[in-house]
């Protein structure tokens, strides 16, 4: 075991046993539980953060502890999540978040990566009743991706595709928005609320333009415009003008096959940790495919009118959306990138919504929804 492992451990037991301890009321402990912060001195150090907040943590893991709800079946507008195993306790957060905090009725949309497990399916839709989780090996998308190699190779290839072609091919109202799972909600936001009631697109700005290309090359050797510093963390549109597979397949072509002379001046995103085979000389070999989706989707974005790009701040008397801390009561929403570097979304995120009693909130709000459907097994949930 290594030291990290035995002192995040030694924590946990000791955190734990002190929770016996606080009373035999179930509800007690909860409570109170919920309320134990790390100590400031623990929450603003990187190393220290990673070494005593994760995951497991038995606070964090209290939103297991909470009651469901009833999404909507009805809403013209949906939300959709591409979720992992190893990040089932961040996107229950980030879910329970929005449906708190955010302020907008939506259908719910789960897509398995292929790694959810039996159980964790079921305690997602035990938790988000009317949720619909399409399994990983639905034969929809990949029909909808014939006569498009390029589309289907990419989906076939790198799971975040999914993020995409899965929603694409999966919404079916007027709007869709779509959330990552290191994503909090702490407050409405009107410009997000005005994006939709407008049908606007809308996507977080920040990032650096984190494209596979870079712009000069999209534009003078692709004729292709993206928009502006997207960041897919969070984005909205309409589905029908984004489902453009033949516009897809072209700017999947352009991007891969760049002639060799070129290769080098093309490249855009070039964060190559953990890939060995990273080859700027080579076509293939020069893509992050991690952020191919996000550049996608910044492509698709640049031929829509009337963007509404999601800033730090929008203004006098508008809320903030961002990508690290402080939160405060100006802040919509906090997408926590990098978080497995600066481990920010459990420590400061998810203790901030401890600390502003979310629990008992969502309780309230528990009792409150309306049942929109029964928690019975859904079309899509045929294994």
């Amino acid at each position: 075991m290594t030291l990290s492992a035995a002192l995040r451990r030694s924590l946990s037991s000791r955190l734990q046993y002190a929770v016996q301890r606080l009373g035999p009321s179930r509800e007690q402990t909860r409570r109170r539980i919920a309320r134990v912060g790390l100590d400031p001195l623990v929450r603003h150090n990187r190393i220290l953060r990673r070494l005593f907040s994760g995951p497991e943590d038995p606070r964090y893991r209290l939103i297991f502890d909470t009651s469901p709800i009833h999404v909507s079946t009805t809403s013209r507008f949906e939300l959709h999540m591409l979720l992992c195993e190893s990040d089932l306790v961040r996107g229950m957060w980030a879910l329970k978040s929005f449906f708190l905090n955010a302020g907008i009725d939506a259908r719910l949309t789960v897509h398995d990566d292929g790694s959810l497990s039996t159980e964790s399916r079921r305690r997602i839709r035990d938790h988000f009743i009317g949720c619909e989780m399409p399994v990983a090996d639905h034969p929809k998308v990949p029909e909808a991706l014939k006569g498009y190699p390029l589309c289907e190779d990419f989906r076939r290839r790198h799971f975040i595709a999914r993020k995409l072609f899965d929603v694409l091919v999966w919404s079916r109202t007027e709007y869709a928005m779509v959330i990552d799972s290191d994503l909090l909600w702490f407050a409405p936001s009107v410009t997000v609320a005005n994006a939709i009631a407008d049908r606007r697109p809308m996507y977080t700005e920040g990032g650096g333009e984190a494209y596979v290309r870079n712009r000069n090359y999209l534009e003078g050797h692709c004729g292709l415009v993206p928009a502006s510093n997207v960041n897919s963390g969070w984005v909205g549109f309409s589905p029908a003008d984004l489902r453009d597979l033949d516009f897809i397949e072209r700017a999947l072509d352009c991007m891969m096959r760049v002639p060799e002379k070129l290769v080098a001046s093309s490249i855009g995103y070039r964060h190559s940790e953990g890939m060995a085979d990273f080859d700027e000389n080579d076509p293939l070999g020069s893509i992050v495919w991690w952020v191919m989706e996000q550049t996608l989707y910044a492509l698709l974005m640049g031929r829509e009118a009337n963007l509404v790009p999601l800033a730090w701040d929008h203004g006098v008397g508008s809320r903030r959306h961002q990508f690290a801390p402080p939160i405060d009561e100006k802040t919509a929403f906090v997408h926590f990138i990098s978080d497995a570097r600066d481990n920010r979304f459990f420590p400061i995120g998810v203790d901030h919504l401890l600390r502003t009693d979310f629990l008992e909130s969502w309780e309230k709000r528990s009792a409150s929804s309306q049942s929109a459907s029964s928690s019975g097994t859904s079309v899509f949930d045929q294994e």
